[in-house]
C-alpha cells in the first residue's frame, strides 16, 4: 500500500512538473512573439526617424530648378546670382541642420533667394527690399525654410 502511495505522489509531481514546463514554454513563446513585434516596430520607427533625420538634407529640386532658370535667363547677372545661389545652398546644406535657426539667418536666406528670383522680374520694375529686425529679435529661433514657398509663389504667381 505504501508503494502505491509513493507512485501516486510521483505521478502527481511529474504531472505538475510537466504542467509547469508547458506553462513556461507557452510564456516563452509569447515573449518571443512580443519581442519580434517590438523589433519590427523599432525598425519601422528607426526607419521613419532616419527619414525625418535626413529630411533637411533633401534639397528641394523645384527650388534649384527655378533658381537655375532665373540665372540662365539673364546671363549678364550670372556672377551675382551664382554667388547668391551658393549662399542659399550653404544655408540649406550646412546652416539649417537644427530644428530651429536664428531669425537673422532665415532672413539672410530669404534675401538671397529674392535676389535670385529678382532676375525673373522685368528690368523696368524696380524691386527693393526693406528689412528691419530689432537687434534682440535677430536671435529668435524659428523653423528653417519657412520663406521658400511664399517667395517662390510670389515671383511665380504675383502680377509684377
Amino acid at each position: 500500500m505504501e508503494d502505491r502511495f509513493y507512485w501516486i505522489v510521483i505521478v502527481i509531481l511529474c504531472a505538475g512538473a510537466g504542467f509547469v514546463c508547458w506553462l513556461m514554454y507557452r510564456k516563452i513563446q509569447q515573449l518571443i512573439k512580443k519581442n519580434e513585434e517590438l523589433s519590427e516596430q523599432k525598425e519601422n520607427g528607426l526607419k521613419s526617424s532616419l527619414d525625418l533625420g535626413l529630411a533637411p538634407y533633401k534639397l528641394d529640386p523645384h527650388l534649384l530648378k527655378n533658381a537655375l532658370n532665373a540665372i540662365q535667363s539673364h546671363a549678364y547677372h550670372s556672377y551675382h546670382s551664382l554667388d547668391k545661389l551658393s549662399n542659399v545652398l550653404d544655408y540649406i546644406l550646412y546652416e539649417s541642420d537644427d530644428k530651429f535657426v536664428e531669425l537673422k539667418d532665415e532672413v539672410s536666406f530669404a534675401q538671397n533667394l529674392i535676389e535670385i528670383n529678382r532676375l525673373k522680374v522685368s528690368p523696368l520694375f524696380d524691386l527693393h527690399m526693406r528689412v528691419k529686425i530689432a537687434p534682440e529679435a535677430g536671435d529668435l529661433m524659428i523653423a528653417p525654410f519657412m520663406t521658400i514657398n511664399p517667395i517662390e509663389n510670389a515671383f511665380k504667381h504675383a502680377d509684377l
